[in-house]
């Protein structure tokens, strides 16, 4: 008898865990999702990969990465996201990192469905009403760069500075802004600016001749104004062979891209990676360090620590997870943002540099930063 009951005590605890697990795999089902819509990994890497490291931190069944397909430009595939994103009342954030153009007139489905969805748009390709449209949006603040570039050109011990534009470029506010205030900063910590025009990459030459120019034109200004003079360009197709220029001449680049894009330095510098580290931004940088150091000039190149795709995908998911959780409305908190940024910073190795947030003329939920500089 005694055996017996034995058997049918142990048999009820067996059964009360599976219950119990029951339940628990059902609340974790039931609970709230976040998706993480990015570009493949060869379109954009570092905020495909920001994505994949927050898969694993917070579970697939908590955070859904979803990228699109490589050099893709096909409406249907989006019209298919949204139909799933719609049919899951448990998705309770999208992050959208970038925003492009097929996003028109989506988010608008999105808020009658969902009403109660967290929208966060990191680099939005069109900012126009895009802070109308979403909750939060997030992105470099590009007019800033007129003014920490030239500072940091002047750090790394440069005495000119020389801000290469295509004419197309310059027909645009911004890139307009961008130099003028670039002139002026120039002006107020006598640094020398020189403004050369170049090649537009959508022209005859096409991107071949926009690199060949880079190629052939640095080498010309270094032996006119000196090897202290630091690059800066509107095409963002030139940056690669301009560093590369200005590696093979010995002078200075302050910032290879505003997003603060690693793989500029890691393609010219030819440092191998494996997919492992390849995420690992202290070990990039620290490469990217020794290998400069290796040729002899350390203290002459600098980037923002962490690529901007990276820290704002982080720091949203961060924010969206207080939100989730009941921490924070859909109204936009400046102060909760910008801890979710630095905290970021630190799990990325670079907690003793700071994240700088402003906002956007005439908003109160588009966010603009930009972050201290390392030096290699």
């Amino acid at each position: 008898m005694k055996r017996c009951w034995t058997l049918v005590l142990a048999l009820f605890l067996v059964a009360t865990l599976c219950a119990c697990e029951e339940i628990v795999e059902e609340e974790t089902l039931l609970g709230f999702k976040m998706v993480v819509l990015t570009g493949a990994i060869v379109d954009d890497e570092a905020a495909y990969l920001f994505a994949e490291k927050a898969v694993k931190i917070y579970g697939s069944d908590t955070l859904i990465h979803k990228s699109t397909p490589a050099n893709f430009r096909e409406k249907l595939w989006f019209d298919a996201f949204l139909a799933d994103l719609l049919e899951d009342p448990s998705v309770k954030v999208l992050i959208i990192n970038p925003a492009i153009e097929h996003f028109d007139g989506i988010f608008e489905k999105i808020r009658k469905t969902l009403p109660d969805m967290l929208i966060v748009i990191i680099r939005p390709w069109a900012s126009d009403k895009i802070s109308e449209i979403a909750d939060i949006v997030l992105d470099v603040n590009e007019l800033a760069l007129g003014r920490i570039i030239p500072e940091q050109a002047k750090k790394s011990g440069a005495k000119t500075l020389v801000h290469y534009f295509v004419p197309r470029h310059m027909g645009y506010p911004l890139p307009l802004k961008i130099q003028n205030t670039m002139k002026e900063v120039c002006r107020e910590i006598n640094l020398e600016f020189v403004v050369a025009e170049a090649p537009d990459p959508l022209d005859d030459s096409s991107v071949p001749g926009a690199y060949q120019f880079a190629i052939d034109d640095i080498p010309l200004k270094v032996k006119e104004y000196g090897k202290d003079i630091c690059f800066y360009t509107t095409a963002w197709i030139m940056r690669e062979p301009l560093i590369s220029a200005t590696v093979e001449e010995g002078a200075i680049f302050a910032q290879p891209f505003f997003f603060g894009e690693l793989d500029f330095y890691r393609n010219v510098l030819d440092i191998g990676w494996n997919d492992k580290s390849i995420g690992d931004v202290k070990l990039m940088n620290q490469k990217t360090a020794a290998k400069i150091e290796d040729l002899g000039m350390s203290g002459r190149f600098s980037i923002w620590p962490i690529p901007a795709a990276m820290l704002m995908g982080t720091a949203a998911v961060e924010y969206s997870l207080a939100y989730c959780q009941g921490d924070a409305d859909r109204e936009a908190d400046k102060d909760l943002l910008l801890k979710c940024l630095q905290k970021a910073m630190t799990d990325y190795g670079y907690g003793n540099h700071n994240v700088h947030v402003n906002l956007a003329e005439g908003t109160d939920n588009f966010f603009l930063i930009t972050e201290d500089y390392i030096t290699y």
